[in-house]
């Protein structure tokens, strides 16, 4: 995957920490709007199990666009109370952000603008359209 993914949980791997991003789940009534407001049609094939939506007779995740996405906070679906982005074609929940996290960025950030160019744009946790899912 091309983007770097804000990590929301800890499991622990033959002794050594790791970080998963969580994903977001959806609920009956959520994936029940997505096909009343036209998100999901008759033709997508897809189905809601444990939360995740999977292409029917595959058992493959089904993978969101950025247009979905942009449509499901379009209709309402989803909205800023929503701590989520869409990365590689699934919905993820975003980590809240806590002191470290603010403090690293802003080191960062300063480092980068202290050995870059002016004339280089720096986005800061700004939204980036990557690909078709990204």
């Amino acid at each position: 995957m091309s983007a770097v993914l804000e990590l929301t949980e800890k499991s622990v791997r033959n002794g050594n920490t790791a970080l998963v991003a969580k994903p977001y789940r959806f609920s009956v009534k959520t994936y029940d709007l997505m096909i009343e407001r036209g998100i999901l049609t008759k033709y997508d094939k897809v189905e809601l199990l444990d939360g995740k939506i999977y292409e029917k007779y595959t058992a493959r995740p089904y993978r969101i666009s950025v247009k979905m996405y942009d449509a499901m906070i379009e209709k309402g679906i989803l909205d800023e109370n929503d701590n989520v982005e869409l990365l590689d074609g699934e919905i993820i929940e975003k980590m809240p952000k806590g002191t470290k996290h603010t403090s690293t960025t802003r080191f960062i950030t300063r480092f980068f603008y202290q050995i870059l160019d002016e004339d280089v744009v720096i986005q800061v946790q700004d939204p980036i359209h990557l690909d078709d899912f990204s």
